[in-house]
């Protein structure tokens, strides 16, 4: 039965509404595989609803990034609490924190908006980052080399995050379950 998918296919993964091409009535027919047109790539139902491993790793990797960032939080405010009072520290970076984890939540959902606000995050975050922790090389080395991971581990998140199995199941959005 050659039948020609209607523009529906992109809607509903299981049902396509499909015209027969011998009489042209319509009727349902069981979708194996959409097209997602921005990508124009095809991709099964299955393969969309799971989460890509690339994406599964990045996700981890953020959560690494975000702990790495609190020890290194705990550190400065150990070595600087005798001099000034770490309290606009602490509640700053605790708000900081708290939106990354919102926002590697939102990832790990699929939120193709999320992905590019960590972009935006990391062109912010690069000079902000090498600067000071070549500065702290002299005085604290650990804090550097922690410092110096945790930029490396987001950068290899998101270019997982950008590979191509996560960029397809970014693109394709909300498949039902």
């Amino acid at each position: 039965m050659g039948g020609r998918r209607s523009g529906n296919a992109n809607r509903d993964p299981t049902l396509a509404l499909v015209a027969d091409t011998a009489d042209n009535r319509p009727y349902y027919h069981e979708v194996t595989q959409i097209r997602i047109e921005k990508l124009g790539n095809l991709m099964s139902t299955k393969e969309l609803s799971e989460r890509p491993s690339k994406v599964i790793l990045a996700v981890r990797m953020l959560y690494l990034v975000v702990a790495i960032g609190i020890i290194r939080t705990a550190m400065t405010v150990i070595r600087h609490a005798d001099v000034r009072s770490p309290h606009f520290l602490i509640e700053t970076k605790a708000l900081v924190y708290v939106a990354s984890l919102f926002l590697i939540y939102q990832i790990g959902k699929g939120k193709n908006w999320a992905r590019w606000y960590l972009v935006a995050i990391l062109a912010i975050a690069i000079p902000l980052t090498i600067l000071p922790n070549f500065e702290s090389y002299s005085h604290n080395p650990v804090h550097m080399l922690l410092g110096f991971l945790q930029l490396a581990l987001y950068i290899v998140a998101l270019v997982f995050l950008f590979h191509g199995s996560s960029s397809h199941w970014f693109g394709a959005g909300k498949i039902p379950k």
